[in-house]
């Protein structure tokens, strides 16, 4: 099991520094052992897998999020489905994973490629707490298990405001061997990269910049963010909702979705079905999450997709 280094400083820190912040103190991370639930209060708000997990001795993955909650308790994604076992909550694969541009691995059903955890920080602030995640993707030989890529995984989870509780994504992929690619489906949907298995109740409603889009068998074009909103937590509830943006094209406000309104994932394509390799210098990707009641307007989600993008 990976070991977990909790910074007590920081805690420390937090409640000298900042002692009329108490909704910055709601926010506690609790280690079971197998991954880390953050809570605000009484209220859940998400489970980090950080050791493997697999379906019946297959598909066996670590680091992605499930479940993830509502404002209201309601749970929004699914693990490991039966008709999709490979789909874990919110998480992040690519079909193909190559060396020295030979494909190696199958990084979407995880097939000889093993997911090792590393260090886990966990670090609290005013207003947030923030998991900081190390996995190491290795490649299964004919021998033994290498090394290719070092996952640095931070996700920062900012206290309730309003109606809207913001998470946000800062994922790094890190070379651990010369000349590792990565690459999307090898068809024309080229699917892969981060994704999200919801639940998705008969009346989801899938909106970019206040336009209705409809699902196709093959990615849309849209805007810079997705809102999906429906009855998560049945027909007779309030609806909640929420909110998927991306920052890492600045030369672009479209982009291509996978959408589907029954039994799958969502998915920003990423890259495509063209592998890419991974600069020494680490690929990097960001996305925020924006949790809401399914009363969220677009006015108020373009302010937070312009706080998004404005963030270092």
């Amino acid at each position: 099991m990976a070991a977990v280094y909790l910074p007590v400083y920081i805690f420390l820190f937090a409640a000298l520094m900042f002692p009329g912040q108490s909704v910055g103190q709601k926010l506690i991370a609790d280690d079971s052992g197998e991954g880390i639930t953050i809570h605000e209060g009484k209220k859940n708000v998400l489970h980090f897998q950080y050791k493997p997990k697999s379906y019946n001795g297959q598909y066996e993955r670590a680091g992605y999020v499930h479940p993830l909650y509502g404002l209201n308790g309601e749970i929004l994604t699914e693990d490991m489905p039966e008709d999709h076992p490979y789909h874990r909550g919110i998480f992040w694969a690519w079909h193909q994973v190559l060396r020295d541009e030979k494909k190696v691995a199958d990084g979407w059903i995880s097939e000889n490629i093993l997911w090792k955890p590393g260090k886990m920080d966990i670090e609290k602030g005013p207003g947030f707490i923030r998991l900081c995640a190390d996995i190491y993707w290795r490649l299964i030989t004919n021998k033994d298990t290498i090394s290719l890529l070092k996952e640095r995984t931070v996700i920062t989870v900012f206290v309730q405001k309003r109606n809207t509780r913001v998470i946000d994504f800062d994922i790094t992929l890190l070379p651990v061997v010369t000349n590792v690619s990565i690459g999307g489906a090898e068809n024309e949907k080229g699917y892969g990269g981060f994704c999200l298995r919801l639940r998705l109740p008969s009346d989801i409603r899938f909106n970019s910049e206040d336009i209705d889009i409809i699902p196709q068998e093959n990615a849309v074009k849209a805007g810079e963010w997705m809102d999906f909103t429906g009855s998560f937590a049945g027909s007779n509830m309030q609806k909640a909702g929420i909110v998927v943006m991306t920052q890492h094209d600045p030369q672009s406000d479209r982009r291509l979705w996978i959408l589907r309104n029954q039994k799958s994932m969502q998915n920003i394509v990423d890259p495509g079905n063209s592998p890419v390799r991974i600069p020494d210098a680490g690929w990097h990707r960001k996305y925020r999450l924006v949790i809401h009641d399914g009363t969220l307007n677009t006015e108020r989600i373009n302010g937070l997709m312009k706080a998004f993008k404005n963030k270092k």
